[in-house]
């Protein structure tokens, strides 16, 4: 992500693609408030979050690069979570 190699999770049951703020920060990457914040339910009860950031980048997954938005959200183990529509504009499928 941005020519950085990054931590990241493929996850088929996110409809998010996500960064956290301290990888967009190291990485020196430019983000923008959002104009309407996001609301990010996640699957525990009681557990939610906004979303006040976002940022556009490149990534190279394998040899296919690409320019995405991201959210920007605090994400615990990983640079970035890769959700459904990541998948799906790549056209991966995960067995």
């Amino acid at each position: 992500i941005n020519v950085v190699k990054a931590h990241c999770l493929l996850d088929s049951g996110s409809k998010e693609i996500l960064i956290s703020p301290e990888f967009t920060r190291a990485t020196g990457m430019k983000t923008f408030a959002l104009e309407q914040p996001i609301a990010l339910q996640l699957a525990c009860i009681g557990s939610h979050s906004t979303i006040n950031y976002g940022t556009n980048t490149t990534i190279k997954f394998a040899p296919i690069p690409s320019t995405l938005y991201f959210d920007m959200a605090d994400v615990e183990y990983y640079n970035a979570i890769l959700g459904t529509p990541f998948l799906r504009k790549l056209g991966m499928i995960l067995e």
